[in-house]
């Protein structure tokens, strides 16, 4: 069910991630510079996070650790966000936005290079078809409409969001709640965003009726949305191939012993979270009980 729902997740990603061009390319047209546009962008998606916290309670509260760890991957988001509306100044939104979506095989790449992950035939094969999609429809626009500075620009962004990814992944940030590290990511890129246009003494009012609606729309679906539906797809797909995060496990070195990922029963530090120290931990199967009362979720995981 966690996989089914995980891949629900994705494609709801994706499908609200490509409809940045939907609500970016109105702004460009009325003269609104990129800066000023993610800026707007950004401050509406945390407004709107921050209100979804409070009304359901959720907390603001997260370790040091884990906000200097959120700053560093928020400017990897913070480039890929700059650097794919910079790209359709130079190239068709519509093709920038689909040579973007090679990220997933970025991210294979990753973690096939950079921590040693088997590549399925099923991916090798997703990863195949993904690319002659993008050749094909790359091959049937205007080549007099390609300009090298637009292409490098969203080339840079497939490298900076599998990054952005991967970090999320591999890094303490994955135990952050998901509104929570949603409305951090967002809060940080608004910031480096705000001292930009400050700093450029370039930020444009919003003059229209049409400019405020588009900004709106675009803090809202490619952004609030896209964003906690990659997160949740990350919480409920990656471990499945071996990159579970470790909500409940404290110690990694037990973690990376542990192969029964679906059933947990091996791992000794099951119970850390309850219990205290890992030394004198009981064994899943003497628990029966507690693990119907979890739906066969296991702690740890």
């Amino acid at each position: 069910m966690n996989k089914f729902s995980g891949i629900v997740y994705a494609m709801l990603s994706s499908a609200t991630f490509g409809l940045i061009p939907l609500f970016t390319l109105p702004l460009i047209g009325s003269g609104m510079h990129t800066p000023s546009i993610i800026f707007y962008r950004m401050l509406v998606s945390v407004i709107m996070l921050a209100v979804l916290m409070l009304i359901r309670r959720q907390s603001f509260r997260v370790k040091a650790r884990q906000l200097l760890t959120i700053f560093v991957l928020s400017i990897f988001y913070a480039a890929t966000s700059l650097l794919l509306i910079e790209s359709y100044l130079y190239i068709p939104s519509g093709i920038a936005t689909t040579i973007s979506f090679l990220y997933p095989v970025a991210v294979t790449l990753i973690l096939f290079f950079g921590f040693k992950q088997q590549i399925s035939p099923t991916t090798l094969l997703a990863i195949a078809l993904s690319i002659v999609g993008v050749f094909l429809l790359s091959g049937t626009s205007d080549k007099a409409s390609f300009q090298p500075v637009g292409l490098i620009c969203v080339i840079t962004t497939i490298f900076t969001y599998s990054t952005y990814i991967v970090g999320i992944n591999k890094t303490s940030a994955n135990q952050v709640n998901s509104l929570t590290l949603s409305f951090y990511v967002l809060l940080f890129t608004c910031l480096f965003f705000a001292i930009n246009v400050l700093a450029r003494g370039r930020l444009e009012p919003i003059s229209t009726p049409l400019q405020l609606g588009s900004l709106l729309l675009l803090g809202f679906i490619p952004t609030v949305l896209s964003n906690l539906f990659l997160l949740l797809a990350l919480k409920r797909t990656l471990w499945l191939h071996g990159t579970a995060h470790r909500i409940g496990c404290r110690s990694e070195r037990l973690w990376r012993r542990t192969r029964n990922y679906q059933n947990c029963r091996s791992c000794p530090d099951y119970f850390c979270r309850h219990n205290g120290s890992h030394k004198n931990q009981k064994r899943l199967t003497q628990f029966p009980k507690l693990r119907s009362a979890q739906n066969k979720t296991p702690i740890c995981f």
